[in-house]
Protein backbone atom coordinates (compact mmCIF):
# COMPACT_ATOMS: atom_id res chain seq x y z
CA UNK A 1 0.00 0.00 0.00
CA UNK A 2 3.12 2.41 1.08
CA UNK A 3 4.51 1.62 -2.33
CA UNK A 4 1.46 2.45 -4.29
CA UNK A 5 0.50 5.85 -2.10
CA UNK A 6 4.55 6.81 -3.13
CA UNK A 7 3.78 5.90 -6.55
CA UNK A 8 0.81 8.45 -6.66
CA UNK A 9 2.59 11.20 -4.73
CA UNK A 10 5.78 10.68 -7.22
CA UNK A 11 3.70 11.24 -9.97
CA UNK A 12 1.50 14.16 -9.15
CA UNK A 13 4.65 15.79 -7.59
CA UNK A 14 6.39 15.25 -10.85
CA UNK A 15 3.98 16.37 -13.50
CA UNK A 16 3.54 19.76 -10.82
CA UNK A 17 6.81 20.79 -10.21
CA UNK A 18 7.61 19.63 -14.20
CA UNK A 19 5.31 22.38 -15.17
CA UNK A 20 6.52 24.69 -11.96
CA UNK A 21 10.16 23.83 -13.47
CA UNK A 22 9.15 25.00 -17.05
CA UNK A 23 7.68 28.19 -16.26
CA UNK A 24 10.58 28.98 -14.00
CA UNK A 25 12.96 28.48 -17.21
CA UNK A 26 11.91 31.24 -18.98
CA UNK A 27 12.95 33.31 -16.60
CA UNK A 28 16.61 35.30 -16.79
CA UNK A 29 19.61 33.27 -14.74
CA UNK A 30 19.68 30.14 -12.97
CA UNK A 31 17.79 31.61 -9.33
CA UNK A 32 14.13 30.99 -9.78
CA UNK A 33 14.90 27.22 -11.89
CA UNK A 34 17.39 25.92 -9.45
CA UNK A 35 15.05 27.07 -6.19
CA UNK A 36 11.99 25.37 -7.93
CA UNK A 37 14.06 22.55 -8.63
CA UNK A 38 15.67 22.11 -5.53
CA UNK A 39 12.32 22.25 -3.42
CA UNK A 40 11.33 19.25 -5.68
CA UNK A 41 13.87 17.16 -5.05
CA UNK A 42 13.23 18.50 -1.13
CA UNK A 43 9.67 17.25 -1.45
CA UNK A 44 10.74 14.18 -3.08
CA UNK A 45 13.21 13.06 -0.06
CA UNK A 46 9.92 13.79 2.31
CA UNK A 47 8.31 11.21 0.29
CA UNK A 48 10.54 8.73 0.11
CA UNK A 49 11.19 9.27 3.62
CA UNK A 50 7.12 9.62 4.94
CA UNK A 51 5.01 7.46 2.65
CA UNK A 52 7.63 4.90 1.59
CA UNK A 53 9.91 4.70 4.51
CA UNK A 54 12.54 4.94 2.75
CA UNK A 55 15.49 6.14 4.99
CA UNK A 56 18.16 7.88 3.01
CA UNK A 57 21.46 8.76 4.59
CA UNK A 58 24.17 11.30 3.83
CA UNK A 59 27.27 10.66 4.37
CA UNK A 60 30.94 12.19 3.63
CA UNK A 61 28.95 16.06 3.19
CA UNK A 62 31.83 17.68 5.34
CA UNK A 63 34.66 15.96 2.60
CA UNK A 64 33.20 18.30 -0.23
CA UNK A 65 35.92 20.60 -1.44
CA UNK A 66 35.16 24.84 -1.67
CA UNK A 67 34.71 25.39 -5.59
CA UNK A 68 33.55 23.16 -8.64
CA UNK A 69 34.74 19.39 -8.34
CA UNK A 70 33.01 16.70 -9.95
CA UNK A 71 31.49 13.94 -8.56
CA UNK A 72 31.58 10.85 -10.45
CA UNK A 73 28.62 8.54 -8.92
CA UNK A 74 27.34 5.08 -9.85
CA UNK A 75 23.60 4.92 -9.97
CA UNK A 76 21.58 2.78 -7.97
CA UNK A 77 18.68 3.86 -8.12
CA UNK A 78 15.99 6.63 -9.45
CA UNK A 79 16.42 8.45 -5.99
CA UNK A 80 19.97 8.99 -6.37
CA UNK A 81 19.40 12.50 -8.43
CA UNK A 82 16.42 13.86 -5.83
CA UNK A 83 19.38 13.39 -3.21
CA UNK A 84 22.97 14.79 -4.78
CA UNK A 85 20.21 17.99 -5.89
CA UNK A 86 18.86 18.36 -2.50
CA UNK A 87 22.07 17.87 -0.61
CA UNK A 88 24.86 19.86 -2.92
CA UNK A 89 24.39 22.99 -3.85
CA UNK A 90 24.82 24.55 -7.37
CA UNK A 91 24.73 21.60 -8.99
CA UNK A 92 25.11 20.98 -12.46
CA UNK A 93 24.85 17.45 -13.81
CA UNK A 94 25.05 15.90 -17.37
CA UNK A 95 22.26 13.98 -18.96
CA UNK A 96 21.66 11.85 -22.11
CA UNK A 97 19.77 13.49 -25.27
CA UNK A 98 17.10 10.99 -24.87
CA UNK A 99 15.99 13.51 -22.04
CA UNK A 100 15.93 16.17 -24.86
CA UNK A 101 13.24 14.90 -26.58
CA UNK A 102 10.60 15.35 -23.89
CA UNK A 103 8.93 19.11 -24.37
CA UNK A 104 9.15 19.86 -20.95
CA UNK A 105 12.53 18.81 -20.01
CA UNK A 106 14.09 20.70 -23.43
CA UNK A 107 13.56 23.65 -21.85
CA UNK A 108 14.31 23.25 -18.49
CA UNK A 109 17.43 21.02 -19.71
CA UNK A 110 19.30 23.69 -21.83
Amino acid sequence: MRSFAFEVVYWVMSVFYAIACAFAALSPGRGALSWTLRLYTRRMLWAMHWIAGIKVDVAGKERLPEGAFIVAAKHHSWGDGFVMFAHVPNLAFVTNDGLERIPLLRGILK
